[in-house]
């Protein structure tokens, strides 16, 4: 299970949802070491603030229990934004690079790279990273404009669905 501390920015991870004998359990993970808390970049904490919303407003229209996303649905779910934003196809694991690399991008240390993506070694993290952006040294002052631009836009977005009402 994600517990996600927005005004602390931060991800508990202390559980995961499996599928067993056809039903979706939620069950602790496989070691202590799988369990930890981890940073949240602002731009994210904007964006599952976003989320929250409409999820709340979702849930009170179903006015149904609130089930979890079955892991094969959240593919497919994925799939399927991939194919309407028009970019070439990507798989989770693609979106999870990318993350790696944005994050790099923008000068984050990579021991914190390291724990957002839940590498079990350090190397792991230093050798992807490090040594494919080896020649990129200009990425962080064309990155960080583009998100703080995409943040602004997903909070003005956010107070102009409030001042419409529902």
């Amino acid at each position: 299970m994600l517990a996600v501390v927005l005004a602390c920015a931060t991800l508990a991870v202390n559980h995961k949802l499996q599928r067993a004998s056809g039903e979706l359990l939620f069950r602790e993970t496989k070691t202590a070491a799988s369990d930890d808390t981890m940073p949240v970049p602002p731009i994210v904490v904007a964006a599952l603030e976003e989320r929250r919303r409409y999820q709340l407003a979702d849930r009170k229209e179903a006015d149904l229990a609130w089930l979890p996303i079955d892991p094969r649905n959240f593919n497919r779910s994925w799939d399927n934004r991939v194919a309407r934003s028009g970019v070439r196809k990507i798989t989770v694991h693609d979106g999870r690079r990318s993350c790696g690399t944005l994050l790099f991008d923008l000068d984050v240390h990579p021991r914190v790279i390291m724990r957002i993506l839940r590498h079990a070694q350090f190397s792991m993290t230093t050798e992807i990273y490090l040594e494919e952006d080896a020649g990129n040294a200009q990425a962080p002052g064309r990155v960080a404009p583009l998100l703080h631009f995409a943040a602004i836009r997903s909070a003005k977005r956010a107070v102009h669905s409030t001042e419409d009402g529902p």
